[in-house]
């Protein structure tokens, strides 16, 4: 039914950032964010074969831009070169963003399977739900401390942060019930762009001509894939 598969899609959905985070705290930030970042890839495969959504030669060319567009803004050692001051870490590390991206992929098709028949609302209330269950688990097999910020300012923040992630989740489940998984989620990945855009100008973090580059490869296979969906362009080649 919708309601099991509305859990199913917050299961997925909160696993995939208890893994994100776990990457993001034991792996290089930029090795993390490129493996992350491969959901899209996996989101057209399994979009593919399960939901029998069109994946043209615009979503690969998309897919293939954006991927080199974040491994230009992210830098993973990986591609770049390990930095001197990055400790090495065990050889299984990297397996996990990559399974991040696998629930991701699973769980935007899963939502896309709802289509219309559940409120957007509700499927954010599931993953609200999974995501304390996954939390408190993580917390726990960790030994991590649950820790109440002491100062005003962080709550604040964190209430704000809460309510946008609310926010951006409701949306994308909104999307994808109106539109192809694949193309939502590669619309998706302009977040990275915004973030990498955030940190130049709010935070004053000093840039170079790739990653420069790489927001561009990444604001460009956005824009071609929005407006083959606005424009219903098939761009002749199907998979």
């Amino acid at each position: 039914s919708s309601g099991i598969n509305a859990e199913y899609g917050g299961a997925l959905a909160a696993s995939a950032n208890v893994c994100k985070i776990w990457s993001v705290k034991n792996l290089n930030y930029g090795d993390a964010t490129a493996l992350v970042f491969t959901a899209p890839l996996f989101t057209g495969i399994v979009a593919r074969i399960f939901l029998r959504e069109k994946y043209t030669i615009a979503h690969v060319f998309s897919t293939v831009v954006g991927l080199v567009g974040i491994t230009m803004i992210a830098k993973p050692g990986f591609v770049f070169g390990e930095r001197k001051e990055e400790t090495k870490t065990e050889w299984w590390y990297p397996v996990i963003p990559l399974l991040a991206a696998i629930f991701l992929a699973l769980g935007y098709c899963v939502q896309r399977s709802i289509g219309k028949a559940v409120s957007s609302f509700t499927v954010s209330f599931y993953l609200v739900i999974c995501q304390i269950i996954a939390g408190t688990i993580f917390n726990f097999v960790s030994g991590a401390d649950w820790v109440i910020p002491e100062c005003r300012l962080p709550r604040v923040l964190l209430l704000i942060a809460a309510l946008l992630t609310g926010t951006m989740f409701a949306s994308l489940n909104r999307a994808l019930a109106l539109i192809p998984a694949t193309t939502a989620v590669l619309i998706r990945n302009l977040d990275t762009v915004l973030a990498y855009l955030s940190q130049v100008f709010v935070f004053g973090v000093a840039t170079d001509a790739v990653s420069i580059s790489g927001a561009a490869l990444v604001m460009s296979g956005t824009i071609l894939i929005t407006l083959t969906k606005i424009l219903d362009l098939t761009c002749g080649v199907e998979f």
